[in-house]
């Protein structure tokens, strides 16, 4: 398993993305969003408001992408099965992560 943290700057998301064998578990930490979820990253069929607290399991395989909506960064951590980065890793910014694809 593989624990990372992000911190969604107001209107921005993570992009939409698949883990092709890995299950991700995400959790918010602090802030408002929603996220997307389908078979394809042109049909994210799925949607649903996120809050502090709130968890979501994104089974392997499955595309998705979470946005904030809040007025305030939004905190989430995720555990992923198994591991997608090298220990130690650090991206400061999603323009970093994009560039390590």
């Amino acid at each position: 398993m593989q624990l990372t943290f992000m911190s969604i700057p107001v209107g921005y998301d993570i992009g939409t993305e698949n883990h092709p064998s890995q299950d991700q578990y995400i959790c918010i930490v602090d802030g408002d969003g929603v996220i997307y979820m389908g078979d394809s990253p042109y049909s994210l069929s799925y949607s649903h408001p996120l809050d502090n607290g709130c968890a979501v399991l994104i089974p392997a395989n499955t595309w998705h992408n979470v946005i904030n909506t809040g007025d305030r960064p939004l905190k989430i951590y995720c555990i992923y099965a198994p591991i997608v980065h090298l220990p130690e890793t650090v991206h400061w910014t999603k323009r970093d992560s994009d560039l390590e694809k």
